[in-house]
């Protein structure tokens, strides 16, 4: 560790004069890995990890932890910080996460993009499918009314999407024999999904007619080419790989690998393993997009001729618009438009990209959920849908109209067998805490699991064996004659039977239970969320949603009237 901090410095400068430029990149990657093989070693690595663990188990943090991870998540897969950012942070977000997501989103996609140098997969850090559309006239407004068209087929396209995928979900779950078999025979399902879908896209087979031969990043990067395929007309194969568009025919090929695709993604996505889904819709949106430009270049072989100038149509373009349209549809986010714009690296198309994709989720959204509010109500997890914008009723509804009022509590003043039988009662995660039967005056709520935690260590057989031993920790004889009468002490050298141990067991538990609860051990939060009576759906809402509550408090004068809950 000491020779690692003093030599670093002087490595790097010398490095940094004497190397060439390509050397930067894997310094700053060795350095990366130097840095945490050398925390790793360090004892006070270990005594900081068992610092902050507990303190991000608490749950308070895991949104927090869960927004960053999912900024990096879309920031590796795309190298895209920005968009993966604005992507969690769409809806509902906590200020403090904005930056954290920034950090770990920037210096996620920088070293994904740095190994993908070192690896010579690229020849420098540049976008992942750059682009080369002509800048100075990259459209023309007389296009426009086409890249309104293709936001306006994505909103219906993307929501069909939405549908097909619950309605494939659904049907397998209402088919009781399928779904028992398929819940047995857990690989069953995707093995059946895989083999289809290989052998539709057999580039040998059918595949040869819809570019069965290209991988999907293949794929992007073809559709994005800037070729009109249209009016080529020489050898297929001087064209690379996008002559597996070309042949036998784009306007047979480009709808045959729409449809299959749009298809097989919709299956692909019900099965029950961890697959992403926007990488999938995202080449949808491009082969539309490409279909609808290509189609633009046929009827406009020469251009549009607008104030004495000729713009010439780029399907890599419509293709771009179509693929951002059509994400957005179906994840009803505009974000996806900042990143097409750092996955081309060009801006040159954002006029008509942010209205193809406005127009694709005021379609969409009036249509069907979006693909990740579909997927949570078809599992049937906490759901907070949002509210309408005319949804009068949510003004002149109240809290206490939707509350549940039969709740289960914990006093202060309760037993340990009161504890126990509120644990066997419900499944809640936390406890109300209140004064008193008598008053309900609320004074915290208490874990479930440190509710379980407290009856384990009074009911513990260490505990148990440590009371029922000879005179310890300088007790009088008078007290442990005492705990001989409430548990007959056995020596190790004198087994009773198992029947007569457990009667003794059984006895002293019940003692135990009966002793009022002790809650010094416990943590309780003394400031749980609470609502009035009185407040209305709207608000409550919002507070749901900006906080991230799981459920509140229901309170009248700080006694406990109720409680709500995501599914309330």
């Amino acid at each position: 560790m000491w020779c690692f901090s003093q030599w670093w410095p002087y490595s790097l400068l010398v490095v940094w004069c004497l190397s060439p430029w390509w050397t930067y990149s894997l310094l700053m990657v060795w350095f990366c890995y130097s840095l945490l093989v050398a925390w790793c070693l360090s004892p006070w690595w270990w005594c900081y990890s068992l610092l902050v663990v507990p303190f991000l188990m608490q749950a308070y943090y895991y949104t927090d932890v869960l927004t960053v991870g999912c900024a990096v998540g879309v920031g590796c897969c795309f190298g895209t910080p920005l968009g993966g950012n604005i992507e969690v942070t769409s809806s509902y977000f906590a200020v403090r996460n904005y930056w954290r997501g920034f950090f770990a989103a920037t210096f996620s996609a920088f070293m994904f993009r740095v190994f993908a140098v070192w690896n010579k997969d690229a020849v420098t850090i540049t976008a992942l499918f750059r682009t080369n559309f002509r800048m100075e006239f990259p459209f023309d407004l007389q296009e426009l009314p086409a890249f309104a068209v293709i936001g306006i087929c994505s909103g219906f396209l993307g929501a069909f999407f939405v549908f097909m995928n619950r309605q494939v979900v659904e049907g397998i779950r209402s088919n009781q024999t399928l779904s028992s078999f398929l819940s047995r025979y857990r690989f069953i399902y995707p093995a059946a999904v895989t083999f289809c879908i290989a052998t539709l896209t057999f580039p040998a087979g059918f595949g040869q007619y819809m570019a069965g031969a290209l991988m999907p990043r293949e794929s992007i990067s073809v559709l994005f080419d800037n070729h009109t395929w249209t009016k080529y007309s020489g050898d297929p194969s001087e064209l690379g790989r996008s002559a597996a568009f070309v042949y036998p025919n784009v306007f047979i090929t480009l709808p045959l690998f729409f449809v299959m695709k749009f298809m097989m993604s919709v299956i692909a996505t019900t099965m029950p393993i961890p697959c992403g889904t926007f990488m999938p819709v995202f080449v949808l949106g491009a082969a539309f997009g490409r279909l609808v430009g290509e189609l633009m270049a046929y009827l406009f072989p020469n251009g549009i001729l607008f104030d004495g100038i000729v713009y010439k149509i780029v399907p890599g373009g419509y293709a771009v618009i179509g693929a951002a349209a059509l994400t957005g549809a179906v994840t009803h986010t505009v974000s996806t438009a900042v990143i097409c714009f750092e996955l081309t690296g060009q801006i040159s198309h954002i006029l008509p990209m942010l209205i193809s994709v406005i127009m694709a989720n005021v379609v969409a959204q009036n249509l069907q959920p979006s693909l990740y509010d579909s997927i949570i109500q078809t599992k049937r997890l906490p759901y907070l849908p949002d509210l309408s914008s005319c949804h009068v009723s949510k003004y002149n509804i109240f809290v206490e109209d939707i509350m549940v009022r039969d709740i289960h509590y914990i006093t202060s003043c309760c037993s340990y067998g009161d504890l126990l039988k509120v644990l066997q009662s419900c499944t809640h995660k936390t406890m109300p805490l209140v004064e008193s039967a008598d008053s309900m005056v609320l004074l915290g709520s208490v874990e479930r699991s440190e509710i379980t935690a407290l009856l384990e260590r009074l009911l513990s057989r260490e505990r148990r064996e440590h009371l029922a031993s000879p005179p310890y920790r300088g007790q009088r004889a008078a007290d442990v004659a005492g705990k001989r009468d409430s548990f007959k002490y056995v020596d190790e050298e004198e087994t009773a039977g198992e029947e007569e141990e457990k009667k003794e067991i059984a006895v002293w538990e019940q003692q135990e239970l009966a002793r009022p609860a002790s809650f010094d051990s416990c943590l309780i939060d003394p400031s749980p969320f609470q609502l009035v009576e009185r407040t209305s759906l709207h608000k409550t809402h919002t507070l749901f949603s900006l906080l991230g509550l799981s459920q509140a408090y229901i309170t009248h004068g700080g006694k406990l009237r109720g409680v709500i809950a995501l599914k309330e």
